[in-house]
């Protein structure tokens, strides 16, 4: 499966990138708490996502069951949301929402750096 690279402000983030949970869950954070606005974000979520999909992608063939099939299904969504473009205004709830979902998927996968004693990936929207 090819990671998409369409997006407008794709980053140069690969595979080799360390991934930080707590930077990627402060930004996530921050726009799904507070409806978003504030100027970067978008940009540090497009590449929060493009690196964890790396990541995810590469770990797949190793999941196995459910974990396998919410990845699949994770993946499959944010390929479809990069493919479509991402409007950095417009769609920061979306990107917010997805790059969650790739870091819970990711945490399964293996320790993260820096994972902020033990705050895992919540239910809560």
């Amino acid at each position: 499966m090819a990671i998409a690279t369409s997006s407008r402000t794709a980053t140069s983030c690969t595979p080799s990138d360390p991934v930080d949970a707590d930077v990627i869950r402060e930004t996530y954070s921050v726009v799904l708490g507070t409806g978003g606005g504030v100027e970067l974000l978008g940009e540090r979520l497009l590449g929060h996502v493009h690196l964890l999909l790396f990541d995810v992608v590469d770990g797949m063939p190793r999941m196995r069951g459910e974990w396998q099939h919410a990845a699949e299904h994770v993946v499959a969504q944010t390929q479809e949301m990069l493919d479509a473009g991402v409007d950095l205004h417009g769609d920061l709830w979306g990107l917010a929402v997805q790059c969650r979902a790739l870091l819970c998927v990711r945490q399964r996968l293996a320790p993260l750096e820096r994972s902020g004693g033990g705050r895992g990936c919540r239910e809560t929207a």
